[in-house]
């Protein structure tokens, strides 16, 4: 799987649907709190909550922020690790071991501490059934 198409698998099974209210190329800060010109930097509202935001008459709209890094990024997996259920947890770790244990079945854990947020993407998405070659 590509990079993107394994970060998407991961937002969806862990739920990201954030979005955040524009106005002319500003965002709203959460709050009410001013606006940036950041999306990472915007408020974060469910769709419904956005919607509310709308003012009548004003140029502003709903956008979706985009997903974290996870395939990047060790602390936004790790976000995503909390969505797992118990049984996806243990598909997880067997997954892991699977890269890390030698010809013995003994992990080592040296090799399993160093594994990149890729790899451990890699295995979120094959813990939960999501993993296809091509």
């Amino acid at each position: 799987m590509k990079p993107e198409e394994i970060e998407v698998a991961i937002a969806e099974h862990a739920g990201w649907a954030w979005y955040a209210v524009e106005k002319a190329g500003w965002y709203y800060r959460q709050g009410g709190c001013g606006y940036t010109n950041r999306i990472e930097e915007a408020g974060r509202y469910t769709k419904e909550q956005a919607e509310k935001e709308l003012v009548r008459g004003e140029p502003m709209r709903i956008v979706q922020i985009p997903h974290p890094p996870y395939s990047r990024s060790l602390d936004a997996l790790h976000g995503a690790l909390q969505s797992l259920t118990e049984v996806e947890l243990f598909r997880y770790a067997d997954e892991v071991c699977d890269l890390t244990c030698d010809s013995n079945h003994d992990t080592d854990i040296q090799t399993m501490l160093m594994l990149s947020a890729k790899e451990l993407a890699e295995c979120y998405v094959r813990a939960i059934g999501k993993w296809r070659v091509g």
